[in-house]
């Protein structure tokens, strides 16, 4: 890092004597601009130094009509999170791609600079395009924070674009997905659900087979069903186990956690405690 910055104060002291002999003549104002380009002393300002350094550099270039990137600047800015830097490049600079720097912000998990180019506005593809990305990346946070700023009709006609992208980039995990439906990302759960149906019965070939095989286990129609009907499997048993069951230990009498964990165990073991306690009251009926 020291050897760095020691570069780019030299670069940047080197882009001052530029200009200075441009200003008095004796370098041309194209040989100039070819030295500045080479150095790259504007960009190693946007994230090395101060604003008020980069607002300086910026006007000298404008005022010698000296080609800066600024695009690029914003883009080194908002990687070290230079707020300040960011806003001298969009208000002297005119800086205007923010889709790069939004991206990388949100990839990142840098939610001060994904706020800051939210808040200035971005377009509507800018923004479905960031929330692709940090929900691939499973930035709970920030895909919480991107979902009511992108427009619902956006996410209607690209959903599956959107879902199919994400777990394409994910690298194995499919939290960010997993949220975008516990969010109702749709505005509506009967499209949200529609949406995970759709994917989950599938035969596309660009569907991931990982998304596929996640989504018609936990966010199908199928699987909602088959939840449904072992609910009331459980219910059914439990209900036995009330009426039939003649164990010394009342069911109702036992502590709320151990009542709810017996209630959720596999429905092979429910079966078998009903059996068991069954089996009790007979064997005492017996006696």
């Amino acid at each position: 890092m020291a050897n760095d910055f020691t570069r780019a104060a030299l670069r940047i002291s080197f882009l001052a004597s530029c200009v200075s002999a441009c200003q008095s003549q004796t370098m041309s104002l194209a040989d100039a601009d070819t030295v500045i380009e080479q150095s790259n002393c504007f960009l190693e300002a946007s994230h090395f130094w101060s604003t008020e350094l980069v607002l300086i550099l910026l006007q000298i270039a404008q005022r010698n009509s000296l080609d800066v990137d600024v695009d690029l600047a914003l883009g080194f800015a908002s990687h070290y999170g230079k707020i300040g830097t960011m806003e001298c490049l969009v208000e002297d600079g005119n800086a205007v791609s923010y889709l790069g720097p939004l991206t990388r912000a949100a990839e990142r998990y840098c939610m001060p600079v994904v706020e800051w180019f939210v808040e200035r506005g971005c377009q509507d593809v800018e923004l479905c395009l960031a929330l692709t990305a940090t929900t691939s990346s499973s930035q709970v946070e920030i895909v919480a924070y991107l979902l009511p700023h992108v427009p619902l009709h956006i996410l209607a006609a690209l959903n599956i674009e959107i879902l199919k992208a994400a777990a394409e980039q994910s690298g194995g995990s499919l939290e960010g997905v997993v949220l975008l439906f516990r969010l109702n990302f749709l505005g509506d759960p009967a499209a949200t659900y529609a949406v995970a149906d759709s994917i989950a019965t599938s035969d596309d070939e660009a569907v991931s087979p990982y998304l596929r095989a996640f989504l018609q286990e936990h966010w199908s129609e199928a699987a909602f069903l088959d939840g449904l009907r072992q609910g009331q499997v459980r219910y059914t048993n439990l209900v036995q186990i009330f009426k039939s069951g003649e164990s010394p230990i009342c069911f109702r009498d036992l502590p709320a956690p151990l009542r709810v964990a017996i209630a959720y165990l596999p429905l092979c073991q429910l079966r078998r405690l009903l059996v068991i306690s069954m089996s009790l009251g007979s064997a005492r009926g017996s006696c």
